[in-house]
């Protein structure tokens, strides 16, 4: 007769995957660092570069990288440039740690150097990025993309309903804000019309220390 599941492991290590498993009751959670496929298939930066894949959220891939909500940004952090979208691709350095976090260093573009720690939560995870730039831009750390109408655009942030992303730690209120981005139809594998939540960060020439907060399932907290 079928046997019942062992019980399984909330958060596991898996090194061979560069991965980081997070399980809940009704979503699995992959956090990841240093993945890239060598031959560079189409979208492989949005199929294998996101900070973190889910199976109740399907992650996105872009229609064109001209605006934030056209760019299948979800559970990255984004960088505008010159009108043109920017996102972590192969990372220059990784390695999990015991503890189950992650790190990361990756560029985007030339002139942006990103440090990134990814930390394992109860509830979802932090995010810890050391970010350098030559220049002024804009960045967005966004979380998952969920179901959403069909307006596109960048809103205020809304009451969020299912995954959030907030400001964490000593990341200066200056420099950020919690938007809403409606995604561009048809961009996410799963929903036609979606959301993300995002902070969004206004920089100039410097060196900063940016932190968020992501919880994956808000509406169970109610």
């Amino acid at each position: 007769e079928a046997q019942p599941l062992p019980e399984l492991d909330k958060v596991k290590a898996i090194p061979g995957a560069r991965m980081v498993i997070q399980r809940f009751d009704d979503n699995v959670v992959a956090l990841t660092a240093g993945q890239w496929a060598k031959w560079n298939p189409t979208h492989c930066a949005n199929k294998y570069s996101k900070f973190a894949y889910s199976s109740k959220y399907a992650f996105s891939i872009p229609r064109s990288l001209a605006a934030i909500g056209q760019a299948g940004a979800d559970s990255m952090l984004a960088f505008v440039v010159d009108g043109t979208v920017f996102m972590r691709r192969k990372c220059e350095e990784y390695r999990i740690n015991d503890d189950g976090s992650i790190y990361s260093r990756w560029s985007p573009f030339m002139g942006i150097e990103v440090e990134t720690d990814i930390i394992p939560t109860e509830d979802g995870h932090i995010r810890k990025h050391k970010v350098d730039v030559a220049y002024d831009c804009v960045a967005f750390d966004c979380g998952f993309a969920t179901i959403g109408a069909e307006e596109s655009g960048i809103f205020p942030i809304a009451d969020a309903e299912e995954s959030a992303i907030s400001p964490a730690g000593d990341t200066e209120e200056k420099i950020c804000e919690n938007v809403t981005i409606k995604c561009e139809p048809n961009t996410n594998l799963m929903n036609p019309y979606t959301v993300m939540n995002a902070i969004k960060y206004t920089l100039s020439k410097g060196t900063y220390q940016l932190q968020s907060r992501v919880v994956y399932s808000v509406s169970d907290k109610k």
